[in-house]
């Protein structure tokens, strides 16, 4: 029990290897204890002389616990894309997280030299070649300030696993009735998944047609549940969105068109991003502002 109460204040004390509570970093044992108790040490000493002060530092630390249990028990979500690639099969194009800003970062964050055998089918384009986009935002519903980090997979060797597996079940295992609704499944080791699958048309794809999957993936079964209707929502509009862009830039003539010996000969057919696609060269800045809008609101609700 006490241990757990120093885990808990030193949230933004230095990382301890891969090992996170519910999202937050681990401190280091020994030494966070030792620090911790060495300051309040002094501050019980300088509470002696003055009442003031240890009313102060009293409601500092109350402060700070309470901000602190609202990081170890808020669920982790991920938020992703995913498509069934020809070339490199399901994989995901680009996934969303969100933290806190007295959360070290860096553990989210992919490193400018990281590379993964792409093709323009399932390549994450963001502006100026980026890897990682990121949102600050002022506050959460518990008042501290969040960060969205968008990326092509989670920087987290656990959570990449997770999100692999359930994109694979997602694109080629798990099927629904109904394909305007969405599907839930998932373990406790690897987390609980909602997703639902849609199509677009391209012609220079193999049937016709390109297969996409929007991804949401919790490590709690009840918030995922809870917040089916409000996911489900969100989801079904952004589908909509690129859908409808996909088909007016169809319609306008941009796309090329494709004869039929073209489409026999399937050397000739070559992968396209989602940008190409739906002639939208933000399409992915407003991927990663979409799931932002979900992980706020999901968030508020839980």
């Amino acid at each position: 029990m006490i241990f757990w109460f120093w885990s808990v204040v030193n949230v933004s004390g230095p990382q301890c290897g891969p090992h996170k509570l519910q999202g937050v970093p681990h401190p280091h044992p020994k030494r966070d204890l030792v620090r911790s108790t060495h300051g309040d040490w002094r501050a019980s000493s300088s509470c002696a002389e003055e009442c003031g002060s240890q009313r102060q530092m009293h409601e500092m630390r109350t402060h700070k616990l309470r901000n602190a249990r609202n990081l170890v028990f808020m669920a982790n979500y991920i938020v992703a894309l995913a498509h069934f690639c020809e070339l490199h099969g399901p994989v995901s194009i680009i996934c969303t997280q969100q933290t806190h800003e007295n959360v070290h970062q860096t553990s989210y964050l992919l490193p400018g030299n990281s590379k993964v055998q792409t093709c323009a089918s399932c390549k994450l384009v963001l502006p100026q070649d980026a890897i990682n986009l990121i949102t600050n935002d002022t506050n959460d519903a518990n008042g501290a300030h969040t960060v969205c980090i968008s990326s092509k997979y989670p920087s987290s060797q656990r959570r990449y696993t997770a999100l692999t597996k359930v994109v694979m079940k997602a694109l080629t295992v798990e099927t629904s009735a109904d394909p305007k609704r969405p599907i839930l499944y998932g373990d406790s080791v690897d987390g609980y998944c909602m997703s639902r699958v849609f199509k677009v048309r391209d012609p220079s794809a193999r049937g016709g047609e390109r297969k996409y999957s929007f991804i949401v993936l919790c490590d709690s079964e009840s918030h995922l549940s809870s917040n089916w209707e409000i996911i489900a929502m969100y989801i079904g509009e952004m589908i909509s969105h690129i859908q409808e862009k996909v088909e007016a830039r169809r319609s306008s003539g941009a796309t090329e068109e494709i004869d039929n010996e073209k489409y026999l000969r399937r050397s000739m057919a070559r992968p396209k991003s989602l940008v190409e696609l739906t002639g939208d060269d933000q399409i992915f800045v407003r991927l990663h502002m979409w799931a932002r809008e979900v992980l706020r609101d999901v968030q508020m609700k839980d």
